[in-house]
Formats: C-alpha cells, structure tokens, sequence
C-alpha cells in the first residue's frame, strides 16, 4: 500500500460508528439471524401452541449465547397466532420487588386486557380470569404499596372484594390468612379456557435477578400459575440457578450434594439448550459485518476463520471485539504521530486481542520473547513435540499451556497467527498499543473461559472427579488433575473442589477462573501461570505451593495458608488477602498488590522481596518493611 493510499484510509475518532448489543428483532430491521435462530423458534412456538398448559420450556445457555434472541424469535413466530396472547416480561426490572410474582401477574393482565378479542371471546370466563390473576397480585402485595405495569396502586384495604369474591373478613396481613390464597388459586382453577387457547409468557434475564429473587418467582409461577392455557418460556443460565441452590442447600440446612438439575426438572418440562455456536461462527461474524459501514466491511471479513477461536464461539464476545477492534483502530489512528503506522493492522490486533483475553498466561510470555515466538512458530508447523530442546522454563510452560488448549494452537497454526508469531515488529506493536492505550480487566471474560457444554463427556468426568473427592493418594492427586485438565480443555464448568485434596497437584497454567477451592488441601501444588481471578481460595492450604505469575485478581484468600508459597510474578490485584499467613512467602515482581492488602495479613511481616510500591505505601504509613534474616522465616 503506498503512503498516499494510506492516509486516505485513515480513520477519525468523529467517524467511529460501533455495533448496539441488542438482541435480534430488538435490533435494526435489516440485522439478520446470523445464529440460525428462526429453525428452532419455530419447533418452539408450535410446541407452545400446541402443548395444553400448563407447561414450561426453558431456554438455557451461558450469558451472551442468544438466549434473548431466540426468545424474541418465538415471541415474533407466536404473536400472529389466532387465540394466543404473548405476554414479555424481563424479571430483572422488578428485582427490587419482594415479590416478583405481582409485576408479573399485573404484566399478564395488562396484555390481556389490551387484547379485545380474546376479552369478548371469553366473556364471563375472561371476567374471572382477571378477578383471579388481581386475587392473586392483591394477595401478595397486600399491606403494601406499589406501583406496578397494568395497576394504579395497590394497597391492603384497595377493593379487596372486587378482587377476591369471598364474603369472610380479611385479615390485617393477607399473606398470613389462607383463605386468601386458595380462593384466588381456586378461581384460577376453576376457569375453563377453550382448548385452543394459549396465554404464552416468556420470561427474559431471569439469571441476572438475585439468584433467591429468581427462585422465588419460578416457585410462585409453579405454585399459582400452574394453570390449563398457560405456557411458560424461561431463558436463564442454568448453572446460575443451580449453583444457588446447592450453596443455599448447604449453607443455611447443611445438605451437601443437593442436586439443583433435579429441582430445575420439576418446574421445566422442556429444557432446551442453545447449541455450540462453532459451526455457525461464519455466518454470525457475516452477519456483523453486514453491519459495518462499507469501507469496514473488507477489512473484517478476512477475519472469519478466527473470529470462533477469537469469541470463545460467544456471540456477545464476538460484538465487543468487533467494537475494540474499531476502537482500537480510531485511537492507533489518532496517536499514529508516535511513530505507528497510519493503518492498524487488524488482523494483528485480533490474534493479539485473543490471546490476550483468553489465554493470558502464555500471551505475556509470547509478548516478552521474540526467541520464543518463533519457536512455537516452528512448533506450529509440525505437531506439538514431545519435549523441548532447550532448558528454558519459559519454552517449558508455553508447551504446557499449548498441550492443553486446543483452540489456541488451532489460532496459532492459521494463516493470522502463524503471522503474528514470526512478524516480531508488527506484532510488538500491536502488544505495545493495548498495553499502553487499551489496558483493562480481561480476567472479566471468565465466563467465556469456563462456558458449560453440556455433553455426556463433561458428564462423566464430572461424576468421576466427585468420586475422587475424599481420596488423596498420590495417584488419586494425578487422576483427580487429568479430569480437571480435560475438563478444562472441554470448555466446561468446574465442579465445586472445595475440601479437595490436591497435595502436589500440577494444575500449573490451568484456567480455574471462578472455582471453588476453598478449605482445599493444595499444599506443594504447583499453580504457576494458572488463571485464578475471582476463584474461592479461602481457607484453603497452599504452604510451600508455586504461584509465581499466577492470575490471583479478584481472589477470595483470606484466611488461606501460604507460608512459603512462591508468588513471585503473581497478579494480586483487588484480591482478598485478609488474615491470610504470609509467613516467608516471596512476593518478588507480585504486581497489583497494596499495603492495604498486606497488612490485613498474618505474618506480613514475615514474608520476602516486597514489591517496591508496597515498601513505599507501608512507609507513608509508618512501617520500615525488612526483609527477615537468614534463617528467620523458619517456622
């Protein structure tokens, strides 16, 4: 490209036009489904119309799967239907309610309401309809006042008997008096709707209520809305729900194993879960450049064949690095007088943008080293060897890492990355740029890391792993780190390891974002690289243990045991560290970490190579930290 061509390609931040996050039929008229979407609202919606109520089909997938998507698709497939009435309700705006059940009650009726047909064509039964869905709205909520979609405002004394058509005094809290209750259940019960009638309610961002919130309104729905014409759609990540429950289940009523899957199979009678989107990545990543703008559109469609390993194959993911990418490319522009090229080089900034977010330990290697840059580019070229050649610990842990994540080497092996990797000034660049310009919190995408796939694979070892629980031979430890390696490298969501026994378990470099490892025994385990940002580490032993440039952002420690760990290189970052023994553990090059966070420890003052900007703080604060003598830090 010359240079004139270059600068009349140049970008503007005034021009920048990024991509809205809506779901499809909420978004522009001309987005298409990119997602293949419409093929199974349509065997949806005809179940819903055809299924006599009640009936419940939940819509499970990981946040940013399309579950809103695919929810709006059947909506739009249902509306047009004769004799049915579509009801939306987003349970997240009515979190704040004690019960959830009266917006979406008052919801209901509003819809029903505004549709006249269906009013005339029920006639009295229509009446009663209402009377017992206000009965029902009135009993919950009485002694209060609120405001709610379809009702001025209800309060105790409000027309209790155009609500309830029983004669017997109500008492001063309806909640308590049981009457109530039944007689608005019984006049629900009674009603008979034609056999063709459907009163469809889909429920949308259930996952994103309190976990106890969405509970309470998915046991209120199964205990008075339960009724013949009503079909419910429910989209919510299922392992939100479940989690919830085994934690509640455990914590306040001492149940351990309580199976959340089972409790979700009593309320859901079609559980339906988004497929993998891997397969469609193309048409999807085609479906966003279709929204470009035209001189966008170029540069982005070379970038399908990495665009699912770039995404985690996530829809949302997919938005948001095509809204980076356009950021990034408006700021480089910008700040091009720095001796940049005038161009960004998007493919560069993709492969960088990916490995940064989703495999972190081996991207601050790779960003370090132009030596091992292209050895892994000659690795890439043939299959993994066995061992590597040279003594350097660096070549040994990206092979590690390389070994257990297959999607990484598919990335490295394309055409974009086997680029990236033997183009050392392009790709300085790039890795220059985002860490001077665009630095940020990637850890944030655990979710995206640790996505569940519900496959009988992850099944099995799931069941295998919690077998091995309470066993901690040493050959048991190495089973117990296979299962969790390949579980890993399934994508898939850990099980809860809390109270494992992983005593010199080798989890170095293993994505363990979010897990629960508290009260675990880790002691000599070595969890170099690993990626632990938000995990439960609390209580958890991990004397004598490798952390050394371990991801530890956002990690629940305290009152973990440490002494004599190596956190050398470790990210502390907002990680919580209180009452935590710190007795000789080395603390050279941890970054992120505060005095704050050290003095809330036992034994700080034990510890080894403090980072400068703590030593610094501390001082401010009154405090000479010395290293300890020879000697010492031996407990």
């Amino acid at each position: 490209m010359t240079a004139k061509q270059s600068k009349s390609k140049k970008r503007t931040v005034g021009g920048l036009r990024l991509l809205s996050d809506q779901p499809i039929v909420e978004g522009p008229p001309s987005e298409s489904d990119g997602l293949g979407f419409r093929e199974y609202a349509q065997v949806l919606g005809e179940a819903g119309i055809q299924t006599p109520g009640p009936f419940t089909v939940g819509i499970f997938g990981e946040w940013g799967t399309g579950k809103t998507s695919l929810l709006r698709i059947v909506e739009e497939y249902l509306r047009p239907a004769p004799n049915v009435i579509t009801v939306w309700f987003n349970a997240w705006r009515y979190e704040s309610e004690d019960q959830p059940i009266v917006p979406l009650v008052a919801t209901i009726v509003k819809e029903i309401e505004r549709n006249r047909t269906f009013c005339d064509r029920m006639a009295d039964e229509g009446k009663a309809l209402l009377r017992g869905l206000r009965a029902v709205a009135y009993g919950f909520s009485a002694n209060s006042k609120l405001k709610i979609p379809g009702f001025a405002e209800i309060e105790a004394s409000f027309v209790a008997k155009d609500m309830i058509d029983h004669a017997e005094a109500i008492s001063a809290d309806p909640l308590l008096d049981r009457s109530v209750f039944f007689e608005a259940f019984r006049q629900l019960s009674s009603i008979k709707m034609p056999d063709d009638t459907r009163i469809v309610v889909l429920i949308d961002d259930l996952d994103r209520c309190f976990p106890d919130k969405a509970i309470r309104l998915l046991e209120s729905i199964k205990l008075v809305l339960a009724q013949p014409g009503f079909i419910f759609y429910l989209a919510v990540a299922r392992k939100v729900i479940e989690g919830y429950l085994r934690h509640r289940y455990e914590k306040e009523f001492g149940i351990t194993g309580f199976d959340g899957h089972d409790y979700l199979d009593k309320i859901v009678q079609l559980p339906f879960h988004i497929p993998p989107h891997e397969n469609r990545m193309a048409n999807f990543w085609d479906s966003i450049v279709d929204r470009l703008d035209a001189a966008d559109k170029a540069d982005f469609r070379k970038l399908v064949p990495i665009i699912g390993l770039a995404s985690g194959a996530n829809p949302r993911t997919a938005v948001r690095f095509v809204n980076n990418l356009l950021v990034d490319r408006a700021i480089f522009g910008a700040t091009a007088g720095a001796g940049l090229h005038e161009d960004m080089p998007i493919p560069f900034f993709a492969v960088s943008r990916s490995i940064q977010q989703r495999w972190p330990s081996i991207f601050w290697l790779l960003s370090l080293s132009e030596v091992l840059c292209n050895e892994v580019a000659e690795w890439m070229s043939d299959k993994l060897p066995s061992e590597i050649a040279s003594d350097s610990h660096d070549s040994a842990k990206a092979l590690d890492i390389l070994r257990t994540c297959p999607e990484l080497t598919r990335l490295l092996r394309s055409e974009f990355g086997a680029s990236w990797l033997k183009d050392h000034k392009q790709r300085t660049a790039t890795i220059d740029f985002l860490q001077s310009q665009r630095t940020e919190d990637l850890h944030s995408r655990a979710d995206h890391e640790l996505r569940v796939k519900h496959t009988a694979t992850v099944a099995r070892h799931r069941v295998q792993l919690d077998s091995l629980r309470e066993f901690q031979s040493s050959e048991v430890v190495a089973t117990k780190v296979r299962i969790i390696r390949q579980l890993v490298d399934l994508d898939a969501s850990l099980p809860n390891l809390n109270r494992s026994h992983l005593v010199g378990a080798d989890l170095s470099n293993t994505r363990l974002a979010g897990v629960d490892f508290s009260e675990a025994d880790l002691h000599r385990a070595d969890l170099g690289g690993a990626v632990l940002a938000g995990a439960d580490l609390s209580y958890a032993n991990l004397s004598d243990g490798v952390l050394c440039f371990a991801s530890l952002s956002h990690t629940d420690l305290h009152n973990a045991n440490l002494s004599n760990a190596d956190l050398s290189g470790a990210d502390l970052g907002s990680a919580i560290l209180t009452e935590a023994d710190m007795w000789n553990a080395d603390l050279y090059h941890a970054s992120n970490l505060t005095w704050k966070q050290l003095k809330s420890t036992k034994h700080w003052e034990k510890a080894t190579h403090y980072p400068q900007n703590v030593v610094e703080e501390a001082k401010a604060d009154g405090v000479d930290l010395i290293e300890p003598r020879s000697g010492e830090s031996d407990q």
